[in-house]
């Protein structure tokens, strides 16, 4: 399982670390990247990926959107993460389009506060659940 994101964004790591601590236990490797560190080999070894993305010119994505307009991935799953729906998701679905991956409707919206450790437990709680769940949905 391959979790890349944007670079720079600390709202988009800490949910791509949140995704793979949720992760640990399934069958296979996790690797967690920055976009601008995804090499051909980290997305052939992969049969699921979950990508993370803030708007619609994600830092560090140059590499991967060119890879990925010559590449077949048919019969893999995705999910997205994002903190702009309109810009980050529309920009990830644009990518990865010609793939063949299996991209799931449900996309995991980030806000400034995912990852805020001053909020209540209640609500961190909720959120690693709500991460939990859809990260599920997708390798299922």
């Amino acid at each position: 399982m391959l979790i890349l994101y944007e670079d720079g964004s600390h709202d988009l790591e800490c949910v791509a670390k949140s995704i793979g601590d949720s992760l640990k236990g399934q069958n296979g490797e996790i690797v967690l990247k920055k976009a601008s560190e995804v090499l051909i080999p980290d997305l052939l070894a992969a049969s699921v990926y979950f990508m993370g993305a803030g708007n619609a010119s994600p830092v560090g994505f140059g590499e991967i959107e060119r890879i990925f307009r010559g590449i077949d991935l048919s019969g893999r799953r995705a999910g997205f993460f994002v903190s702009d729906l309109n810009g980050g998701a529309e920009y990830l679905k644009r990518i990865v389009r010609d793939t063949g991956l299996k991209v799931s409707k449900r996309v995991l919206s980030v806000s400034a506060k995912s990852c805020d450790d001053k909020r209540p437990e209640h609500d961190q709680k909720a959120s690693r659940m709500a991460v939990e769940s859809w990260a599920a949905s997708i390798v299922e």
